[in-house]
């Protein structure tokens, strides 16, 4: 099963249940540290940088808008502070 879990870097619960975890399964990859609960469904591989927790985020809510540093650093132009 964990080598499931490298095919992708999001993982929404719907692919996690998919791929055969249930919610107890998904919970106990988290303990474990396998995967990192970025919100409500959207999960990423660990460890996860910057810029993957921002893609997370922006996968599951398709109207965020980044700016100022958040967005520079998305660019390319440095990191968050």
């Amino acid at each position: 099963m964990r080598a499931k879990l490298t095919t992708r870097k999001i993982w929404t619960t719907a692919q996690l249940n998919a791929i055969g975890l249930d919610y107890r399964s998904i919970n106990r990859v988290v303990e474990e540290r396998s995967l990192h609960r970025v919100e409500r469904g959207v999960y990423v591989q660990t460890p996860a940088d910057d810029r993957l927790l921002l893609r997370a985020l922006a996968r599951n809510r398709p109207r965020l808008v980044y700016s100022g540093p958040t967005a520079a650093h998305l660019y390319g132009y440095g990191p968050m502070e």
